[in-house]
């Protein structure tokens, strides 16, 4: 089996949080993190129960001898056999041979014992020729064991290997060194044995363990349930603290010196949404506005709103005729229609025109001008044509009856959608031909008489 494959970080969240300080971490990439991490973790259980089993002990056959260390070649022997000739023996094999008991200590293959033994590739280990021949009569004496005695040569290291004492002149004998060549007994390693719950020595890589004020480093968290340290109005400050604000349904991270604030989105955020907060701590959503409209405030100065602006009009409207074309004929007694019949500007299409008449396809407010030459007395109005009503009256104007001079009624009202609306002139004195305005007859251009000017404002 191969080794787990070493983590490799995909993405810094660091740099990101740094970059990008408003924003929430991607789960996308935080997802793909953790599976990298899961994908190691996978790896590393799949190692771990091949040398530990269910019980927590090292599993059977894991350890070998391959696994001792060089100087405990000599400790321990393979199963013995009686020796045969042409056959592959390895270290620590042992055999029975010329009634003794052998240990091979070189690797070959037997041609024969006694010409491999003087080679030096045996070690004699036991010697059961010296044993006495008894007989039965010396061993039993009417029925109960007297005496036996059996002698045997055994090499010199493994009588002082029997010799030993205790533990202690074994490891001696042996020459094995603790924390150098066996492990010495540790309290932890019985509990760790013996342990079927978290505790405070040791933690299994199954266990679930609950963290008070404890710190991770690159940690596994596999389904958690993540609670923060929460208060009212805390104010962490030590780099990388994460509190829960109770009061503000905010998260506060502590930078070093100060803290970073980051609270949640309103519910049902789409593109074109602008954000504006309502307290410290809270935002509030204002749906995107349509074409035209600007942002401002609202009339209580507490929030913002679209509406019109105060600059430019937003659509302009003009009765022009051909250039040396006067206004028209104008006859008193009754208010008169005055021609609109060009858009000059309208880039939101916030207002359409025909016959004279416009109507605006949002709230807003108009604007008028419209010129009378040689009348007398001269008014204007703003005439709601679809309810029959006078949505706004002009400003009451002069033009004398005989000297060719020509003057202008203003006039502005507020306009609703969806209503058509016209303006209306009347007059003292009846004028042929150019009582509506006096041409100016400059040659490319053309000539401007009535004029409606619209803002939104909603």
């Amino acid at each position: 089996m191969s080794q787990p494959q070493q983590y490799s970080r995909a993405f810094n969240f660091s740099n990101f949080q740094a970059q990008n300080p408003t924003s929430p971490l991607p789960a996308n990439r935080l997802d793909e993190e953790l599976g990298r991490v899961k994908v190691v973790l996978d790896q590393i259980r799949s190692v771990i129960k091949v040398i530990q089993r269910d019980d927590t002990a090292l599993a059977n056959t894991s350890v070998g001898y391959d696994q001792l260390k060089p100087e405990l070649n000599g400790f321990g022997f393979n199963p013995p056999h009686a020796w045969a000739v042409s056959r592959n023996y390895v270290v620590r094999d042992t055999v029975f041979a010329n009634s003794g008991f052998f240990q091979c200590i070189v690797s070959h293959v037997s041609i024969v014992f006694d010409d491999d033994f003087t080679a030096g590739k045996w070690e004699l280990i036991a010697d059961f020729s010296e044993i006495s021949a008894v007989t039965d009569a010396s061993l039993l004496t009417s029925g109960t064991l007297a005496d036996a005695r059996l002698s045997f040569t055994i090499s010199a290291y493994a009588k002082t290997l029997l010799d030993d004492v205790d533990g202690a002149a074994a490891r001696a004998t042996l020459g094995l060194v603790i924390d150098t060549d066996v492990q010495a007994y540790d309290a932890n390693l019985t509990t760790w044995q013996a342990k079927t719950a978290p505790s405070g020595t040791v933690v299994g890589h199954s266990d679930v363990q609950t963290l008070s004020n404890k710190t991770l480093t690159a940690p596994a968290i596999n389904n958690p349930t993540l609670v923060l340290k929460q208060s009212a109005a805390p104010t962490p400050t030590a780099e990388g603290d994460i509190q829960w604000d109770t009061d503000d349904n905010a998260i506060i991270v502590g930078d070093g010196a100060a803290q970073k604030v980051f609270v949640p989105l309103p519910a049902s955020v789409v593109a074109g949404d602008v954000f504006y907060a309502t307290a410290a701590r809270a935002l509030a959503r204002l749906a995107k506005g349509t074409a035209g409209q600007v942002l401002r405030m609202n009339t209580g100065a507490t929030a913002p709103e679209w509406g019109g602006g105060n600059g430019a009009p937003d659509a302009v409207l003009e009765d022009q005729k051909a250039s040396a074309t006067d206004g028209g004929t104008f006859i008193n007694g009754a208010w008169r229609t005055r021609d609109l019949n060009t858009e000059v500007l309208d880039p939101s299409s916030l207002v359409s025109i025909a016959a004279n008449q416009f109507t605006p396809t949002v709230g807003g407010w108009v604007e008028w001008t419209a010129p009378a030459s040689n009348v007398g007395q001269h008014k204007t109005r703003l005439f709601n044509v679809t309810d029959a009503t006078v949505a706004g009256v002009g400003s009451s104007e002069q033009s004398a009856g005989s000297a060719d001079t020509a003057t202008r009624s203003f006039g502005g009202a507020p306009v609703v959608a969806g209503k058509a609306y016209r303006i209306e002139h009347q007059c003292s004195n009846t004028v042929a031909t150019l009582g509506f305005g006096r041409a100016a007859g400059f040659a490319s251009t053309v000539e401007v008489y009535t004029c409606v000017k619209f803002w939104r404002t909603t």
